[in-house]
Parts: structure tokens; C-alpha cells; sequence
């Protein structure tokens, strides 16, 4: 039994390893598989969310979002179990640095997101890493707030065609847009009226 109180697999699997704790105490004891990691609670009710999308056509994301996880059933196709990739923050996330900072200080102090001091990095292996950047954020009147930044995660670095496409691949590259989601349609609120009065023609009721 590791000090981290979990037990040691017996027989390799196919996975990533926390090893912020060991490269703090040197005690390989602390190497530990990255499912016996534990999230803090989510910020809205997963229960009621997957049974309002229980008929949503991609239930992936449904599993992803209410499961809070995402199923790596094409890691193997581009080998990301062999790839450690540090990048840069874009030039965006280096420039609003003090609100990309307040931002994940509060995913901090909710437990939704870790941070780890460069001493202990990579504090996931394997694992693959994505450029942070910001974008300025919009009010409910669609009024640019010029003193708050959202960050993001470029998923989609290295770009087509960067040469460091020929080291690695981005978290999206094995995203097959064409077949691994469901046709959408997005629907305004004038296709909704069309629709109504449509039905309303062929005298179905229309409350």
C-alpha cells in the first residue's frame, strides 16, 4: 500500500500516472494511477443533465460531460500513450496572464482544477498539453467586458501544416468530424415559426 493509501496495479495497463507527488518527495510510493485521483463535486446537477439528454443522438457527449470524463477510445490511434507534449501559452494567454490567473484560482478553490509548480512537471505521464490562451468575454447585452477574460485550451495545437505536426498530435487530431457526430442542424426561431404555422395549415393543433 503506497502512502498515498492506493494500491499498485500488479499487471501494466494502459494509462497515465500522477507523479506530482513523487517528484516532491522522491518517493516513488507516491507514483499512483490517474484514475485513483479524486474531482471535486461539478457546478451543476450531472444526474438531472444525463437523464434530460437521455435522447440526444451523441450520447458520448452526454457520458463526457455528465460522467465528467471523456472516453479515450482513440488514444491508440495516433499513439498519444507514447507523447509528452509542454507548449507555450498562446500570446493571448501570455498577455491577460493576470486574468488567466484569477480565473484558475477560482477552478482552484472549487477543486476543478489543480495546479502544479514547475518542479513537478509533467505531473501526468503520459499526457499531452495545450497551449492556454484568452478571449475577452461578453455581457448579457453582448457588450464586450473589457475587464474580464475567459482562458481556453487550444485542443486543436499543432495546427495542420505547423512543423510540429511531425512530433506531435493535437488532443483533436483523432476527431473524425464526418463520422463521429451526428448530423446538426441548427434551428432559428423564424424555422421554428415556419414550422408552427405549417402545422397550423394542415389543421394539427399548435398550442
Amino acid at each position: 500500500m503506497p502512502k498515498g493509501g492506493v494500491v499498485l496495479p500488479t499487471t501494466d495497463i494502459k494509462g497515465s500516472w500522477f507523479l506530482a507527488p513523487y517528484f516532491d518527495t522522491k518517493d516513488p510510493d507516491w507514483i499512483v494511477p490517474i484514475q485513483s485521483l479524486k474531482r471535486g463535486p461539478p457546478s451543476f446537477n450531472t444526474d438531472a443533465f444525463r437523464r434530460f439528454g437521455g435522447g440526444f443522438p451523441d450520447q458520448e457527449l452526454i457520458t463526457a460531460i455528465a460522467g465528467r470524463c471523456v472516453d479515450p477510445k482513440d488514444w491508440g490511434r495516433h499513439e498519444v500513450d507514447k507523447q509528452v507534449l509542454f507548449s507555450a501559452a498562446h500570446g493571448s494567454g501570455m498577455d491577460a496572464w493576470r486574468f488567466v490567473t484569477e480565473a484558475n484560482k477560482v477552478e482552484k478553490d472549487k477543486q476543478h482544477l489543480f495546479g502544479f509548480h514547475i518542479s513537478v512537471c509533467p505531473p501526468v505521464y503520459p499526457a499531452m498539453f495545450s497551449p492556454t490562451g484568452a478571449v475577452f468575454k461578453k455581457n448579457r447585452l453582448g457588450e464586450i467586458n473589457y475587464e474580464v477574460r475567459r482562458p481556453t485550451s487550444d485542443l486543436s495545437w499543432p495546427a495542420p501544416g505547423h512543423w510540429m505536426e511531425w512530433l506531435v498530435k493535437s488532443v483533436n487530431h483523432s476527431v473524425n468530424l464526418e463520422q463521429d457526430f451526428p448530423y446538426v442542424k441548427w434551428m432559428a426561431f423564424k424555422d421554428f415559426a415556419q414550422q408552427a404555422a405549417l402545422l397550423a395549415s394542415w389543421g394539427e393543433k399548435v398550442v
